[in-house]
């Protein structure tokens, strides 16, 4: 049984009723990935690439019933699944060493050669290709970049727009909005 499996049983009117709960949350770092289970790299995978079941089992070359499948535990990656899935699951501990926050939706927008997002990239390429580290990257950088600028002021705002604001014209009650007169 699956390390990560939790079972228990509850008798009722004669019966065993049984329940199975499976934990996936992500591994960030394993110590050893190589005992990372299917579910759990799929876990990883999906938190920090941002990847939906959809766009996982197309970057993995399987159907989502597949996907499904080896996060319930009930089948095993085949080899050239298995070196794929690990493959993705590199990338994404990657990810995690660059950055603090998921990929979030960066993964789909269009950022490279003629207009590909990052989930395409991998879905049509080998996954050990070192560019795609490079690509990984360049797109923490882009994050990076977008939560560092710096917010503009509703009045700069409005000057990029060719609205000026006389400054300290008119003094507002900010409770009421009602012009405050000097007199």
């Amino acid at each position: 049984m699956d390390p990560a499996m939790v079972k228990f049983g509850t008798t009722t009117g004669g019966g065993t009723w049984q329940w199975r709960f499976k934990v996936l949350a992500p591994i960030k770092a394993a110590a050893n990935p190589a005992i990372a289970s299917p579910a759990d790299k799929i876990a990883t995978v999906r938190a920090a690439l941002s990847l939906n079941i959809k766009e996982l089992a197309a970057i993995l070359r399987v159907q989502r019933p597949t996907v499904y499948s080896w996060i319930e535990g009930e089948a095993e990656p085949q080899t050239e699944n298995a070196r794929r899935l690990n493959a993705l699951f590199e990338l994404a501990r990657s990810w995690s060493g660059l950055a603090a926050q998921p990929l979030g939706e960066d993964v789909r927008r269009p950022h490279f050669q003629e207009g590909r997002s990052f989930a395409e990239l991998l879905s049509e390429g080998d996954l050990n290709d070192p560019s795609l580290r490079e690509k990984l990257r360049e797109l923490e950088a882009a994050q990076r970049a977008r939560t560092t600028r710096k917010k503009k002021s509703l009045r700069e705002t409005l000057a990029e727009k060719g609205i000026n604001l006389p400054r300290n014209s008119e003094t507002v009650d900010m409770l009421t909005g009602k012009r405050i007169s000097d007199e």
